[in-house]
């Protein structure tokens, strides 16, 4: 169950921490937020752990991997370039990559809205395959460059990490910089941001968040090596939560870019998209946001300019809630109802009370879900899908981690399993036994 909450403007620390500390003690949060209005801090607290084996604690200057929130400052830099006469917006980006069937038709604003029809790199099977053996962006171009675009230039909006990736090798070809120099010299030691760059798996520091995520070994396994170094301008970047306090900041002065690049930036084009930034309108209330999602880790960094608010999330947990604690979190910045989780306590089942589910369960007589009993655990097991594991919290109810759903099975007064619903926020699926 979940519950209406309304926060006082004055309980902002107090009710954040409550919600905050609710997920965390259910093991679905582990990280850092803040919440600030004018910049001045209203609330700032870690939660967890950076590394949950060895119990060392998340604290403020935990450096967390940013994902896709690395788009905002690549945009940025493109913005500077810009301002400097190095390159424009409506440039094709054949005069940067000429050996590109269709630069031609292509810009560099047509990149940075997501308009290009450029398929990601990372939804190609190639790359999931042979990414840890990749050494650079000339390979990772190899994986799209010959694919036919999914429309035509500017006609429609598919968010693609290559748009982002090109961004950032244009910006490396017209400067003769590296991005990551390009980065600290442009962005982060102008601002203030000394714990902030692109990452990589070798990167060592005691500051060093590890991502976590829920397989069927563990609610908590550390994530795997993912080569990150290639995601470059798309989502390389890790960065702290005071650190992005300051990059908030960036967006309301001149430092970084001109009145006018930030207008430019935070016009939205086709599915409220601007140039690196969400910009949408909900309940009157105008944001500029992005997020991030990247193995083991979970972010998002919410701007509300006309009160000048804003919402920092960042999670070492990949399978933790992040939309749901964030429409929260705005709730009480904004001092309207809110939401409080439900406590979700694991109980402990037998062997033989966890035989009564298993069996092979159908949706409308298609899709196959076949619920097994391996090793103590239950599992659920979709053809094409990952297995997840199932923990039990009461009476033929589940929760699955690895995905954030509940199962609830259907029972025969004798006690039997005749079907199972998937329940996924207001979305339910209802699967019946094979007899």
């Amino acid at each position: 169950m979940i519950l209406p909450t309304l926060a006082k403007s004055q309980d902002i620390p107090t009710q954040a921490d409550s919600l905050l500390t609710s997920y965390s003690r259910q093991g679905l949060f582990s990280g850092n937020v803040a919440i600030l209005r004018k910049g001045k801090v209203l609330f700032s607290k870690s939660y967890g752990y950076s590394d949950a084996a060895a119990k060392r604690l998340n604290g403020l200057a935990t450096q967390f991997r940013i994902g896709s929130i690395t788009k905002t400052f690549t945009a940025a830099l493109i913005m500077r370039l810009q301002e400097r006469g190095k390159l424009s917006l409506e440039d094709k980006i054949s005069k940067y990559l000429p050996d590109y069937r269709f630069g031609d038709s292509i810009t560099v604003k047509n990149l940075l809205n997501h308009t290009s029809g450029i398929r990601s790199f990372t939804s190609i099977e190639k790359f999931q395959q042979e990414k840890m053996k990749m050494s650079g962006i000339k390979e990772i171009m190899g994986t799209f460059f010959d694919a036919p675009l999914l429309f035509s230039p500017g006609s429609n909006f598919q968010y693609s990490n290559s748009n982002y990736l090109l961004l950032g090798y244009i910006a490396e070809k017209v400067t003769q910089k590296s991005i990551s120099n390009l980065l600290r010299d442009e962005i982060t030691r102008p601002l203030g941001m000394k714990a902030t760059g692109f990452d990589s798996d070798q990167r060592k520091s005691t500051h060093k968040a590890l991502g976590h995520e829920a397989t069927i070994r563990s609610d908590h396994d550390i994530s795997p090596a993912n080569n990150i170094g290639l995601l470059a301008g798309a989502g390389a970047m890790y960065s702290t939560i005071e650190d992005l306090m300051r990059w908030e900041r960036a967006m309301y002065g001149n430092q970084i870019l001109s009145d006018s690049s930030k207008e430019q930036m935070f016009q939205p084009y086709l599915k409220n998209y601007g140039l690196g930034w969400e910009v949408s309108k909900r309940i009157g209330r105008l944001s500029y946001s992005h997020s991030g999602s990247i193995d083991g880790f979970k972010s998002n960094i919410q701007l509300f300019p006309e009160s000048e608010t804003a919402i920092i999330f960042l999670s070492n947990y990949f399978n933790t809630p992040g939309p749901e604690i964030c429409a929260a979190l705005e709730a009480i910045a904004f001092n309207e109802p809110f939401h409080m989780p439900s406590e979700i306590k694991a109980v402990s089942l037998s062997q033989s009370q966890l035989n009564v589910y298993t069996g092979d369960y159908l949706l409308q007589n298609k899709l196959k879900m076949a619920i097994v009993l391996e090793s103590g655990k239950l599992l659920s097991k979709i053809e094409g899908q990952p297995t997840v594991s199932l923990r039990p919290i009461g009476a033929h109810n589940f929760y699955v981690p690895m995905n954030g759903v509940y199962i609830r099975f259907g029972m025969t007064p004798d006690g039997s399993a005749v079907s199972l619903k998937v329940i996924d926020g207001k979305r339910e699926l209802e699967f019946n036994r094979r007899k």
